[in-house]
């Protein structure tokens, strides 16, 4: 079993008393529904910062691909005008 720490909580009236009606409704006590509600925030917290930190990644791949594919352009670009003299060169000559 987990170890316990107890935390005090101010609530408004009337949210406790909603709180202490689903609580019956449920057949629990009012600390396995807070208990419910907080992982279920803290989950939602981490996978919204999991989602902001693969966005930010992608973003930084996404620039690392567009230097790479601007080097890989200047690269074909070369190739291409090398083929395009040798072709050039071949028509001249007759072949």
């Amino acid at each position: 079993m987990a170890q316990l720490d107890k935390l005090e909580l101010l609530l408004p009236v009337g949210l406790k008393t909603e709180l202490k009606r689903i609580a019956k409704e449920k057949d629990k006590d009012i600390n396995e529904i807070l208990c419910d509600a907080i992982r279920f925030y803290v989950g939602k917290e981490k996978k919204k910062n999991y989602k902001e930190e693969l966005k930010k990644g992608y973003l930084e791949m996404a620039q690392i691909n567009s230097a790479y594919a601007e080097m890989c352009l200047d690269a074909d670009n070369e190739c291409l005008s090398a083929c395009e003299e040798k072709l050039s060169e071949s028509e001249l000559s007759g072949c």
